[in-house]
C-alpha cells in the first residue's frame, strides 16, 4: 500500500500495530503451511462473518461515490468478492469438516464482535470517507501481509486452503485495488473529517491484530506435528 497526505498521516499513526499485523504468526504459518485445521477452522469461522458487512461497506461506498468510474470499480469487487473469495471459504469450509452451525452462527469472538459492530457503524454514517477508512485498512493490511517477500510463489506446492487465500490478497489486481481505495479516500477526505477518520482508523487496525491473537495457537516451543 502506499499512501499520501492524510492517508499517510492516518497510517503512520498505528503502524507498530500493523506491522505485527501483518508479521502475524498466523501469517507466518499459513505461508509456510504449518497452520493447524484448528487454527485455520477458528479463524475462517471468525472471518466468515464479516462475509455480509464487508458487502454491506461495498455496497454503501457505490450508492455514496460521486463519479461513475468509481461505482463500476466498487461493482466489479462485489462481484470478485460473491464467487472468488467465498468459494474459497466453502470449500475449505467443506474441507475442515466445519459445520453450518459454526459457518452460520458461531460464537463470536469479542474482536468478530467489535469489528462487525464497527462495519456497521461507519455504514450508518453514509459517509463516504468513513467506509474507505474501513476499506484501506481491512483491504490494505491483507494487501502488505500477502505481498511479504516470505510469502510462497504462486503455484508452490501447497494446499489449496493455504495458498489460494494468499493469492486472493496479492498481485496487481488486489494492488489496483487497494491503490484505488487509498486514493479515493485522500481525494474525498478533507482535514474536517480527520477526527472521524482517525477514530476508525486506530480502531480497525488495532482490531486487526486482535482478531489474528485471537487465534487460539499453543504455546510457543511446540513443533509442528503436536499442533496437529
Amino acid at each position: 500500500m502506499a499512501p499520501s497526505g492524510r492517508v499517510a498521516g492516518l497510517s503512520a499513526r498505528r503502524s507498530e500495530a500493523w506491522t505485527k499485523a501483518i508479521n502475524h504468526r498466523f501469517v507466518n504459518e499459513l505461508f509456510t503451511g504449518q497452520l493447524g485445521d484448528t487454527q485455520l477452522a477458528h479463524y475462517i469461522i471468525q472471518d466468515n462473518q464479516f462475509f455480509v458487512p464487508f458487502l454491506e461497506l461495498l455496497g454503501e461506498a457505490l450508492v455514496h461515490a460521486d463519479t461513475m468510474e468509481a461505482k463500476l470499480v466498487f461493482g466489479r469487487q462485489l462481484g470478485m468478492i460473491c464467487s472468488e473469495e467465498s468459494g474459497w471459504f466453502e470449500a475449505t469450509f467443506d474441507e475442515l469438516g466445519v459445520s453450518q452451525t459454526d459457518r452460520a452462527h458461531p460464537h463470536l469472538s469479542e474482536p468478530t464482535r467489535s469489528f462487525e459492530t464497527l462495519m456497521r457503524e461507519a455504514v450508518g454514517t453514509h459517509h463516504y470517507p468513513t467506509v474507505l477508512v474501513l476499506l484501506v485498512v481491512a483491504e490494505g493490511l491483507y494487501l502488505d501481509w500477502g505481498s511479504r517477500t516470505q510469502a510462497p510463489e504462486p503455484g508452490a506446492d501447497l494446499p489449496n486452503k493455504f495458498l489460494e487465500w494468499v493469492d486472493l490478497h496479492r498481485g496487481e489486481k488486489f494492488h489496483t485495488w487497494v491503490q484505488f481505495l487509498v486514493d479515493e479516500l485522500e481525494r474525498a477526505s478533507d482535514q474536517a473529517d480527520i477526527a472521524e477518520l482517525t477514530r476508525f482508523w486506530d480502531t480497525a487496525v488495532d482490531l486487526e491484530l486482535a482478531f489474528f491473537d485471537d487465534v487460539p495457537f499453543p504455546f510457543e516451543g511446540w513443533t509442528s506435528s503436536s499442533k496437529r
